[in-house]
């Protein structure tokens, strides 16, 4: 009953936003002689689709891919990414999100925030292990030499 219901929320919510965007076209094309009333009806719409979608699937329509909105990041403590330099240089200048949470006991989300702090400040680069699932963050600086490669 309630995928139901949700199901039909949904389908109010993106009809919604199809009739509001239309008035909102019509409002914008010389084509037609309607005025700001497009225009509001079109806002009306959208505010229906707001609540019908709720606030996440609407914001999800705005950032459809990649990382959340620059708001939705954890304050971290700003030592934490010398932390994570320390646990690079030790683990061979390669870490996961996971092994910088676990050895430094912090959230996922602390840890994640770090990496990527590391990675804006040009310390690290961020890569996806496509076999495994999960983003492996690099640290060049700290990377062992692969065996026989310092004879060449």
């Amino acid at each position: 009953m309630r995928d139901g219901r949700k199901r039909k929320r949904r389908v109010l919510g993106y009809s919604a936003i199809a009739v509001g965007t239309a008035s909102t076209i019509v409002f914008l094309s010389p084509i037609f002689p309607i005025g700001i009333e497009g225009l509001v009806i079109g806002a009306i719409f959208f505010g229906i689709a707001w609540w019908a979608l709720g606030n996440a699937s609407f914001s999800r329509l705005l950032h459809p891919v990649g990382r959340p909105p620059a708001e939705a990041t954890v304050p971290i403590d700003p030592l934490l990414p010398v932390q994570i330099l320390r646990l690079a240089r030790e683990a061979g200048g390669t870490l996961t999100v996971a092994q910088v949470a676990m050895e430094l006991n912090i959230p996922i989300s602390e840890a994640q925030t770090g990496l990527l702090a590391c990675v804006r400040s040009g310390s690290a680069s961020e890569d996806y292990n496509v076999e495994a699932g999960y983003a492996v963050f690099t640290f060049p600086e700290f990377r062992r030499p692969e065996p026989g490669s310092e004879g060449s």
